[in-house]
C-alpha cells in the first residue's frame, strides 16, 4: 500500500513539473527601425535572361543588419532599392542610374531565405529592352527606412560582356 500511494504522487509532481515544448524555432522577429547596415553580394558576371544576345540582368543577394543582432532580417518597414550604373562609377560622384528597381516588404518577402546568417532576398533583376554601353554595370542596394536618412551598402562592379 505504501508503494502504490507514491505512484500517483510523483505522477503529477512530473506533470506539473514538466514545461510544454515544441521542435519548431521560434521565429525571428527584428524590427527593420534599427537597420545599420545593408550588404550586397553580387555575381561577377551580368546574365543574358531573354533570348536576345548580350547582358540584360543581374543576380544578387542582399541582407540587412539590425542593431544589436548577430543574424540578418528580414525587411517589414520601409523600401528596399537596387540601383544600377552603367560603367564602373565612383561611390562619391555617382551619374544618373541606368536602371532601379523598388521593393516594399511585400514585393520583396517572395525573394525571402533563411540561412545560417539570418534572412536575406535573393534577386534575380532585368534591365531589358535597354542596352549597357560599358561593359560593366555598378549596383548599389539601399534600405529607406520610413524616417531618416538611407543606410547604403557598398556599391558592386559586374562586368557585362555580350554573351
Amino acid at each position: 500500500m505504501f508503494r502504490d500511494s507514491r505512484i500517483p504522487t510523483a505522477l503529477a509532481l512530473a506533470l506539473a513539473l514538466t514545461g510544454c515544448v515544441s521542435n519548431r524555432p521560434t521565429p525571428v522577429r527584428h524590427s527593420t527601425e534599427a537597420i545599420t547596415e545593408v550588404h550586397l553580394l553580387a555575381m561577377p558576371v551580368a546574365l543574358n535572361l531573354n533570348a536576345a544576345p548580350g547582358a540584360d540582368g543581374i543576380q544578387l543577394s542582399v541582407f540587412l543588419v539590425v542593431t544589436g543582432h548577430a543574424k540578418t532580417a528580414p525587411m517589414t518597414t520601409g523600401a528596399l532599392e537596387v540601383v544600377a550604373y552603367d560603367g564602373s562609377v565612383n561611390p562619391e560622384h555617382l551619374p544618373s542610374p541606368f536602371q532601379m528597381w523598388r521593393f516594399e516588404p511585400d514585393t520583396l518577402s517572395p525573394y525571402a531565405f533563411n540561412s545560417v546568417v539570418g534572412t536575406g532576398y535573393n534577386l534575380v533583376l532585368s534591365w531589358a529592352p535597354k542596352l549597357l554601353a560599358r561593359k560593366r554595370v555598378t549596383v548599389l542596394a539601399k534600405y529607406l527606412p520610413p524616417q531618416g536618412p538611407a543606410v547604403v551598402s557598398a556599391p558592386s562592379s559586374i562586368a557585362a560582356t555580350s554573351q
